[in-house]
């Protein structure tokens, strides 16, 4: 008798939380269809064009460093030459929602190692809905950045609690790529290097 119930609520669990997968989603695709139309907005075509540098010199293009090659990389994956431009920004929005889908799981997951499965449940609707949902329809590096930094911050935080070379190279590595992001943390990384 145990089991039957045990089923039932594993069904329930994963129905609801594929309707919050699709509701998600569906947030997302419209704010990119009725709110993110304009390319030249928050420097999406610098990023579409550091996309097409890039595939189109075999990864030789470098850059003018004001934005970092992680995400161009990413996206330049499922960059299509014969697409016009508004059509690669469409592409490069959708590539960004699935993108921001594929990071919520993996946010869970962290929040699981120090919250309770409801807190941690809560932590990820707040994240997704309020945060992830806005910024997923633009052609920008800010979903990425917003996980990577917060997983070098947690690195970081552990560092203080356990030093060790191990934790030390996975928080280097970690820390690198972010940066490799966005610049945006090297204010943290030096305050980190200072209190450290």
């Amino acid at each position: 008798m145990i089991q039957p119930i045990y089923s039932f609520k594993r069904i329930c669990i994963l129905c609801l939380a594929l309707l919050l997968l699709a509701l998600y989603t569906y947030g997302a695709v419209e704010h990119s269809k009725r709110i993110n139309l304009d390319i030249s907005r928050v420097d999406q075509g610098a990023y579409l064009s550091y996309t097409r540098s890039l595939y189109e010199t075999n990864y030789n293009y470098v850059g003018g460093r004001n934005r970092m090659p992680v995400y161009p990389f990413l996206q330049s994956l499922v960059y299509d030459p014969s697409l016009t431009e508004n059509e690669s920004f469409t592409r490069g929005k959708y590539f960004n929602i699935v993108l921001s889908i594929a990071l919520l799981p993996c946010l869970f997951l962290i929040f699981r190692r120090f919250f309770s499965t409801l807190q941690s449940i809560n932590l990820l609707l707040i994240t997704a809905f309020t945060v992830f949902l806005f910024r997923a329809a633009y052609f920008q590096a800010e979903i990425l950045f917003y996980f990577l930094s917060f997983c070098s911050f947690l690195l970081m935080a552990r560092m203080f609690k356990q030093p060790g070379w191990k934790l030390g190279t996975v928080t280097g590595i970690v820390a690198g790529i972010t940066h490799l992001t966005k610049a945006s943390i090297l204010p943290g990384l030096a305050l980190f290097i200072l209190i450290f």
